[in-house]
């Protein structure tokens, strides 16, 4: 484990999945807080975890016009 900042992972991965989100039509609207968010976390693990819960909230979207992915 290790202490991160929850919100540079956060943005590593939403810019990993800019491109897919973008094709589908969802757009990102993040609001993060100005002080760093630190969590002790494996980095590998939250990684894996916020794709799948991205890649799910996705899925759920397909129908819904205009999708909208807000992250706080």
């Amino acid at each position: 484990m290790e202490r991160v900042d929850a919100r540079d992972i956060i943005r590593d991965i939403l810019n990993f999945l800019d491109y897919d989100l973008a094709i589908h039509n969802i757009r990102v609207v993040k609001q993060f807080t100005d002080e760093p968010t630190l969590i002790n976390v494996s980095k590998d693990q939250f990684k894996q975890v916020l794709i799948n819960v991205i890649q799910n909230a996705k899925d759920a979207m397909a129908s819904t016009e205009p999708a909208i992915f807000k992250i706080t």
